[in-house]
């Protein structure tokens, strides 16, 4: 008798540790993930806008008349644009998920502006730079516009 008793309880404490695993472990588990492909996310877009930044201080250095054309492959909800004050930035949203937000990424949206130098003039005529952009230097002026 005392052997069927051993083995309910036995299988009671096998529930009870399954049950805590799937409601305490799991969620701390799908949390670091979210949180690790957020990192992933931040850390590519940080690297492709900086990739375009590099192509223009490297352009600027130029004379006229040289060209480069760059991949830049952005992840899911990230964009990467170049504004008229002459600043290269992107702006990323991350997971409603991790609470609280990083300290650079308050309300959920990751921002970065790179400064480039106030001597390079840059007129963009894309919205998003996204795929093959190409960066041009005329008269002075850094032109970005969508390469081939």
């Amino acid at each position: 008798m005392k052997k069927g008793q051993v083995a309910i309880e036995f299988i009671f404490l096998i529930l009870v540790i399954i049950v805590y695993l799937f409601t305490v472990t799991k969620p701390l588990a799908e949390s670091a993930s979210d949180a690790a492909r957020d990192i992933e996310a931040i850390t590519r877009t940080d690297a492709e806008t900086q990739k375009v930044v590099n192509s223009v201080n490297r352009l600027a250095l130029m004379g006229d008349g040289s060209k480069e054309t760059i991949s830049v492959f952005t992840p899911a909800k990230s964009t990467i644009r170049c504004f008229p004050d002459g600043n290269i930035g992107f702006s990323l949203r991350i997971s409603d998920k991790i609470k609280p937000f990083p300290q650079a990424c308050q309300s959920g949206t990751c921002d970065k502006n790179f400064p480039v130098p106030k001597s390079v003039k840059i007129n963009c005529l894309l919205q998003t730079l996204v795929g093959y952009v190409q960066i041009k230097k005329a008269s002075g002026e850094i032109t970005v516009t969508q390469g081939s």
